[in-house]
């Protein structure tokens, strides 16, 4: 379904003559179809009073989004293959630029406060990781 999205095709969830031959020509092009999720390593959380930076390094080049909030965010579960979970409460900063190394900095903290995040990726063909809900504490 995300390769008929990506590609202009209705979005119907099998493959048909019409996506079967975007796919071989996708591949005849030399375009490989990409299904994998790049993966999220080395995260740190650099942070003073009232601001932090987020690095990460993901095992692809991809575009970052960090989601804060000083209350637990609620879940939900991806609804459709090549789509991110619903994460709701908080705000978000994301990174310019689609590459393997992202740092991302949010400022307007509140000193001496807990704070949650999550960080979600997404790669040029739509694949995306989350990771799991943290917390860090911003300096007195």
């Amino acid at each position: 379904m995300q390769f008929q999205v990506n590609y202009g095709i209705s979005m119907v969830g099998n493959v048909g003559s019409i996506t079967l031959t975007k796919i071989n020509n996708a591949i005849n092009a030399g375009y490989g179809i990409d299904v994998y999720a790049p993966t999220i390593h080395n995260i740190s959380v650099q942070k003073t009073n009232n601001s932090a930076t987020f690095n990460w390094t993901t095992t692809e080049s991809a575009r970052g989004k960090v989601y804060y909030s000083t209350s637990p965010f609620g879940m939900s579960e991806a609804i459709g293959n090549f789509t991110s979970p619903s994460i709701t409460g908080g705000a978000t900063v994301m990174a310019l630029n689609m590459q393997s190394s992202q740092n991302v900095a949010v400022s307007g903290l509140q000193s001496n406060t807990t704070y949650y995040y999550i960080i979600e990726v997404a790669d040029a063909s739509g694949n995306v990781s989350v990771t799991v809900q943290s917390t860090f504490n911003t300096n007195q």
